[in-house]
């Protein structure tokens, strides 16, 4: 299985998968004239979405190709936040952050998110999980009544709406409402 690798090279740092990542650092360090180190790796699921979705989430440092200019920490606190995801929630946020014209993306990745976006919504209908609905909360008020009638769920919320709408089927129009989506 591939894993998520860091590698240092002076104030840069490189991003990218590897089945072998000691490997992988032997064939760029004989390109390059600087030392390059291996700070970290990752074993996340589906390690070609998570790459991709890391990369996206670190756009504002990114350099060329899969080089990073930050500090290592911040990486290292991007790919921790995936850990908790399992490969569909990975997925998932891959699709939503594409949704937003990410431009790290590559045109092949962009292509086939769109595919799998569109395909989507010619169903018509999303089925909801627990990542999509904690992702329609806000923070300090807990799901905003609007949401809550969106959804069908009674206000104020009782004990266990939570669970009661796992499974259920919204509209891809609720559901484009529910994210913000023009």
């Amino acid at each position: 299985m591939s894993k998520i690798y860091i590698i240092q090279c002076n104030e840069y740092y490189k991003v990218g998968i590897s089945k072998s990542p000691r490997s992988r650092l032997k064939q760029l360090q004989t390109s390059n004239p600087y030392e390059l180190k291996l700070k970290r790796t990752y074993k996340l699921p589906s390690p070609k979405t998570s790459e991709a979705l890391i990369h996206m989430m670190l756009k504002e440092y990114h350099v060329r190709g899969e080089w990073f200019n930050t500090e290592l920490d911040v990486i290292n606190s991007v790919i921790e936040s995936l850990s908790d995801l399992d490969s569909e929630g990975i997925k998932y946020a891959e699709k939503q952050m594409a949704k937003k014209g990410d431009s790290i993306i590559s045109n092949r990745r962009q292509k086939y998110l769109k595919r799998s976006i569109k395909a989507e919504n010619e169903r018509g209908e999303i089925e909801l999980d627990c990542k999509m609905i904690k992702s329609f909360m806000t923070k300090g008020v807990g799901l905003p009544k609007w949401k809550a009638n969106i959804l069908g769920v009674k206000y104020p919320l009782k004990r266990g709406w939570f669970k009661k709408i796992i499974g259920k089927t919204i509209s891809n129009n609720n559901y484009n409402i529910l994210m913000g989506v023009d």
